[in-house]
């Protein structure tokens, strides 16, 4: 699970609700204009499993109307990157799939305790 890696989906998970979450692990301090491109190009490889159909492929339980890219994040976003994730939300839902953000350093506490 890797921002730097963008042919890898780190987490699809089956909610309860029924959404497919493709989730994107984001441990990178913001206020970089490099982590904005590399969180742009994991964004772009995931809305290209989707746009492409690749992502039926991978989890049969995806449908067009189900499912929702969230980025969890280790650090909070500063003004820039509140403005990034404002303008990729915009996008993201305008091509029909959801779109959630937020910060979760307990979950990446979790990680690093289990890591390798």
């Amino acid at each position: 699970m890797t921002l730097e890696d963008p042919t890898v989906v780190d987490v699809a998970v089956i909610g309860k609700d029924g959404n497919v979450y493709l989730i994107i692990s984001d441990a990178w301090e913001w206020g970089s204009i490099l982590h904005l491109h590399v969180l742009q190009a994991k964004i772009n490889a995931y809305l290209g499993l989707i746009e492409f159909g690749h992502i039926y492929d991978q989890v049969p339980e995806a449908t067009p109307t189900n499912l929702v890219l969230q980025i969890v994040y280790k650090h909070e976003p500063d003004a820039l990157g509140h403005e990034f994730l404002d303008k990729v939300a915009k996008i993201i839902r305008a091509e029909g799939v959801g779109f959630l953000h937020s910060t979760d350093p307990l979950a990446y506490k979790w990680m690093d305790a289990h890591a390798p």
